[in-house]
């Protein structure tokens, strides 16, 4: 195997057999280093990537930061774990959330890099999102500002629009821990483990529920048939989280939570947090409607119910932007309003008439000069 050498970045070329047996010299700088002590250690190389630390765990895997080899940028690795890489559905499970994700390609989704194993271990690629999720947000802050959160759903909406209109795919996952916001203020929607495609079904008496119960939808528990409406509906789940702080429908247990689903309408995010226009809650409750058919059909009429709302400002991570990313803008601070559209035309009129005005005392100033000199002309030839 191959590792980084801590001093020089040179790569070191060992046999696995040492790994953790102590230390070797660098061939490069002559100094003497530690053995990883093992293939996913800080500086190991696993396939084109260069292991740098864990920074999350999932159902399935664990993530590690790490920079690609080949093309010099830094990605995430999702390592299958130990308990999982044995059984051939689990393999089989990590290798196609690999290859769906490796379909899709939108400023909003996760790109995939690469897929694969070294021995036993199974690894997927991707870029590397250096921010923080929306779950982390509602877990710092309490709710998401109605300006971001408007500003996330759209971005969300919009990668679900792309992922069925062109691969009739359902995510079935959506919820605030899928959903990050870069050091840039780019939505990133992940975790592609449970989406599935348009013909598929299941039945759920015998299957296991797709997705996570705080957030799915009617028909992922009775197991109708999925479309994009499946995922409006846990994106406006989402959504109310977001400006309310709450789930629509809490209980003390997963059946409870799932029955008040099936019979109940939520109580209006407006009416659980005030500061909420109206309007927003009403567009909030048609995404959360039991019935598909009352839903928005797609992510594009959500779109456009959200486009009354302008951003000025786009919104960026609380998080500090990490070392790797040193040469990214620094964020000091910004502010962010919801500017109805009727208002800035109102603006833009505003504007263009001042403007107007300055150009006609312009061309008046510049008449009076020419007048002037046309004089002194005169005054001087006479």
């Amino acid at each position: 195997m191959h590792f980084e050498c801590p001093v020089c970045k040179k790569l070191i070329s060992i046999q696995s057999v040492k790994l953790g047996t102590g230390k070797t010299q660098c061939t490069n700088c002559n100094k003497t280093v530690s053995i990883p002590t093992s293939k996913l250690s800080s500086g190991a190389v696993l396939a084109d990537f260069i292991m740098r630390e864990e920074v999350g765990q999932g159902g399935m895997g664990i993530v590690y930061r790490s920079d690609q080899i080949s093309f010099a940028r830094p990605a995430a690795v999702k390592i299958l774990s130990e308990k999982h890489s044995t059984k051939f559905s689990s393999i089989a499970d990590f290798l196609r959330e690999a290859r769906q994700a490796a379909l899709l390609n939108h400023p909003n989704i996760v790109q995939a890099y690469a897929v694969g194993n070294v021995g036993d271990i199974y690894y997927f690629a991707m870029e590397y999102v250096d921010g923080e999720t929306t779950k982390e947000r509602l877990d710092s802050d309490g709710v998401i500002p109605i300006e971001e959160a408007i500003c996330v759903i759209r971005e969300v909406a919009s990668a679900l629009d792309y992922t069925w209109e062109v691969f009739q795919m359902v995510h079935c996952d959506i919820k605030p821990d899928n959903i990050m916001i870069n050091s840039l203020g780019e939505t990133k929607l992940m975790d592609l483990g449970l989406a599935v495609h348009a013909d598929y079904s299941f039945d759920p008496d015998n299957d296991e529920v797709l997705g996570t119960v705080q957030y799915i939808s009617p028909e992922q528990l009775t197991g109708k048939p999925l479309d994009i409406r499946s995922d409006i509906y846990s994106l406006g789940a989402t959504f109310y989280h977001y400006i309310t702080g709450k789930i629509p429908f809490d209980g003390e247990t997963k059946r409870e939570m799932g029955a008040k689903r099936l019979k109940n309408d939520p109580v209006p995010p407006h009416k659980v947090n005030r500061n909420i226009p109206i309007e927003v809650s009403d567009i909030v409750m048609k995404m959360l409607k039991r019935q598909p058919i009352e839903r928005y059909q797609n992510g594009e009429e959500l779109i456009e119910d959200l486009k009354p709302y302008k951003v000025r400002k786009r919104i960026y991570s609380n998080r500090n932007v990490s070392e790797r990313s040193t040469t990214l803008p620094k964020i000091t601070s910004t502010t962010t309003s919801i500017v109805p559209l009727s208002d800035t035309g109102k603006l833009i009129g505003k504007i263009t008439s001042k403007n107007n005005m300055l150009i006609t005392m312009a061309l008046l100033g510049g008449l009076i000069v020419t007048v002037l000199i046309i004089v002194l002309i005169f005054l001087v030839l006479k």
